[in-house]
């Protein structure tokens, strides 16, 4: 996990878990209520305050903490209330709330956000940990050009190719690792097709299922055949 914190750039590797700090700069939507204290506050604790903010913005593309001016997004910070739209998954949910909670003591640690159940389930976890899963075999990177590609790489490259990138950009960015929206992009469509691909799998799976159970078959393979019975129907 990358951590974007830039207005901790300046203690971010100098503290340690418990020492209490005194800058209080940063971009206020990110900062934890221990900010708005004017009191010395732990900083790894509010770290993990905007990775929350962060992690919200990124799957809502809303900020969970709103204000008309500076005095209201202190009273919401400090409220602490997360309006979570209804289509996140209560995994999400719950790793965030953990994550924006207002008391340091119990807000989550970065081991415990590493550990929680929704990054646990993350298809893009499993793909990065388990390269050889049902998700199928890919490069984080992309592949240098005249390099043999998987189905899903090539499939990635003609949607990105519509979206304006091109095989020579991939090229380019390829060695700048996550520090490059190129790459980045890349992921995200290889990530988004390899889902699909799953998701097939689970529906074809199920349709197999549901068939199976509409149609049951004999210990020989045969489906049962209807017998009339011998005796008279009483009419």
């Amino acid at each position: 996990m990358t951590c974007i914190a830039s207005w901790f750039n300046n203690v971010f590797s100098c503290f340690t878990d418990n020492e209490k700090l005194e800058t209080f700069c940063g971009s206020p939507p990110y900062a934890a209520p221990e900010l708005f204290l004017d009191e010395r506050y732990v900083g790894r604790p509010v770290d993990v305050w905007s990775l929350g903010v962060l992690l919200f913005f990124m799957t809502t593309a809303t900020m969970p903490f709103l204000g008309d001016n500076m005095a209201g997004l202190r009273r919401s910070i400090l409220a602490g209330h997360v309006n979570s739209p209804t289509c996140m998954s209560q995994l999400l949910k719950s790793l965030i709330d953990s994550m924006l909670n207002t008391s340091p003591e119990h807000r989550f640690d970065i081991d415990q956000v590493l550990k929680s159940d929704w990054l646990r389930e993350a298809s893009a976890y499993q793909i990065r940990f388990n390269n050889n899963s049902v998700y199928g075999q890919w490069c984080a990177y992309p592949t240098a050009a005249g390099a043999e590609l998987t189905d899903t790489e090539t499939n990635a490259r003609k949607a990105l190719e519509g979206l304006g990138i091109t095989e020579a950009m991939l090229d380019e960015h390829s060695s700048r690792g996550s520090r490059s929206n190129v790459v980045a992009t890349y992921r995200i469509m290889v990530n988004r097709l390899l889902q699909q691909r799953r998701l097939m799998g689970q529906q074809h799976h199920m349709q197999h299922q549901n068939s199976t159970m509409q149609h049951p078959q004999t210990a020989s393979g045969r489906k049962p055949t209807k017998t009339k019975s011998r005796l008279c129907a009483i009419t």
